[in-house]
């Protein structure tokens, strides 16, 4: 069975050669591994949609370094505010990788929360694994359900 990076941690697909192994990006999105000798990566198409994520690739952004947050299923690119943030950097770098921070949202300021749209980049979309036939689509999918409501 094939499935879903997002719920499992790694891809699988019968399609991946031994050079890209290592490859834990999801089959089913434009998900794409760090790897940049990655084939089955560097054979994903260039993004149709570039203000459309799925979980699978903002989950690759929860560092300082890359830092997005999805809050109403909108996802803010907030590296750059970090050093800013009034609560410090790990405040904001808990929750990033798409735990929803809707309310996160709500506890701020309206000022604060105009800053934040500052840093939209986009909306948080399904991944087409979860049409797939997987134990571990269920997951994802009440994960998907709770971001929406």
């Amino acid at each position: 069975i094939r499935e879903c990076a997002t719920t499992t941690g790694k891809a699988s697909s019968s399609s991946s050669s031994s050079s890209s192994s290592s490859c834990d990006a999801c089959p089913y999105c434009d998900d794409r591994c760090g790897d940049p000798k990655c084939v089955v990566c560097a054979a994903k198409k260039e993004r149709r949609h570039r203000d459309r994520f799925t979980l699978c690739e903002i989950r690759r952004h929860s560092t300082a370094t890359s830092c997005w947050i999805v809050a109403n299923k909108n996802v803010y690119d907030v590296t750059a505010f970090l050093p800013r943030h009034p609560a410090g950097t790990f405040s904001i770098v808990r929750h990033a990788g798409g735990r929803e921070c809707a309310e996160d949202l709500g506890f701020h300021s309206p000022r604060a929360q105009r800053l934040w749209h500052q840093h939209k980049i986009g909306r948080c979309v399904p991944c087409p694994c979860e049409t797939t036939d997987s134990h571990d689509t269920n997951a994802f999918r009440r994960l998907m359900s709770w971001l929406a409501a």
